[in-house]
């Protein structure tokens, strides 16, 4: 669905709120995912470039709308169904896979050598977001599944995976619980366990679907950030303490907020 024709309102309300901000994206030609999203959304690439240069005050304001009077649960049921604006959040340190690559190199160098050379194919990403992590790994050859919640984001996602004819398995959840049919050798998870209401069940869920072997690898924003309200804080040590309870072993960054874990 073209943003444009679907979201004229939206359009407009972005342009009016991206001006005179001091940048802290810019666009390059080698930004596939960007440039994808010109295609699937009709905005030129000014037009995206100036509102993820806003996007922590146009998810503020969109945040805002949806929640009204009521609780921060509730908002965050709705919130990434329902918002227009989110997916310019992601798209800035998502803009292709290159810079994926290198900001996940730069958080712990380990991470991708788990996952690239893990023995195991079944690998999901949880909160798969704009879906290119998903074809980066498929490409290393492993059975890639996309797990997210209904909404903007993932019909991007979508449209990009038969774009470019991806053999990734799509399994749409719940805002406010997680079930699981299948296990898998490797669960990946970038800045979701922020966003979620209920997150030790749903850690409970993602633990309980790992095969033996396997590899659990979270990345968690951690402490409050006024700018985005739809993150909460999270005790990563109180997680952590979870999963080793669950019998799984430390690869690197217990109670940090970067961490891999090994089912024995």
């Amino acid at each position: 669905m073209r943003l444009k024709k679907a979201l004229a309102v939206p359009v407009r309300w972005f342009r009016s709120f991206v001006s005179a901000e001091t940048p802290i994206y810019a666009y390059e030609p080698t930004h596939e995912v960007v440039n994808d999203y010109a295609e699937f959304s009709g905005l030129s690439i000014d037009e995206i470039a100036r509102c993820i240069n806003v996007n922590t005050e146009l998810n503020q304001q969109n945040w805002e709308a949806i929640r009204g009077s009521g609780s921060w649960q509730g908002a965050a049921s709705r919130f990434y169904e329902l918002s227009p604006t989110y997916v310019f959040d992601l798209l800035w340190l998502n803009c292709s896979k290159d810079v994926i690559l290198e900001k996940l190199d730069r958080f712990n160098p380990t991470i991708l050598r788990l996952i690239r050379d893990h023995p195991g194919k079944d690998f999901l990403e949880f909160g798969g977001g704009l879906g290119a992590f998903c074809e980066i790994v498929s490409a290393w050859g492993k059975r890639v599944t996309y797990l997210d919640i209904p909404g903007h984001v993932l019909d991007f996602a979508r449209w990009r995976f038969r774009k470019y004819r991806l053999p990734v398995e799509v399994i749409l959840s719940s805002p406010t619980e997680l079930s699981l049919d299948s296990a898998y050798d490797i669960i990946f998870t970038d800045a979701v366990f922020e966003h979620l209401i209920h997150p030790h069940e749903v850690l409970g869920e993602l633990l309980g679907h790992i095969k033996v072997g396997g590899v659990l690898i979270l990345l968690i924003d951690l402490g409050e950030d006024p700018e985005r309200p739809m993150h909460r804080p999270i005790d990563v040590v109180s997680l952590h303490r979870q999963i080793r309870g669950a019998g799984f072993s430390n690869a690197f960054g217990e109670n940090t907020f970067a961490s891999a874990w090994i089912k024995p």
